[in-house]
């Protein structure tokens, strides 16, 4: 897979896997190609690869760019939402401060 090509390339620590679930919490169509696309992804490589949760990180990109008046037809629509979903990640897992910091 190319995308094990290039977390090697770029000396990548981890691959994270959008999955969106419906208003209701539960696996859509696209989230069962998520999986399908992490297993194999996980047979590709020794990285771990993680699944979160993506759902309206299209609708909050796209609500971005109209308030910065662009088209939500913009092509950088994709890069923001998985700009998105990669910074909710890593808020979900920021290491607390400690007492020396």
């Amino acid at each position: 897979l190319r995308i094990a090509e290039l977390s090697a390339q770029n000396k990548a620590e981890l691959i994270l896997v959008g999955i969106a679930l419906d208003a209701e919490n539960r696996p859509t169509l696209q989230s069962r190609k998520s999986k399908r696309l992490a297993a194999a992804i996980r047979d590709a490589c020794e990285l771990e690869v993680h699944l979160w949760e993506e759902s309206y990180s299209s609708q909050d990109a796209e609500q971005t760019l109209k308030e910065l008046g662009k088209s939500s037809k913009d092509r950088h629509l994709d890069d923001l939402a998985a700009a998105r979903i990669l910074q909710s990640y890593l808020d979900a897992h920021q290491e607390a401060p400690t007492d020396a910091e």
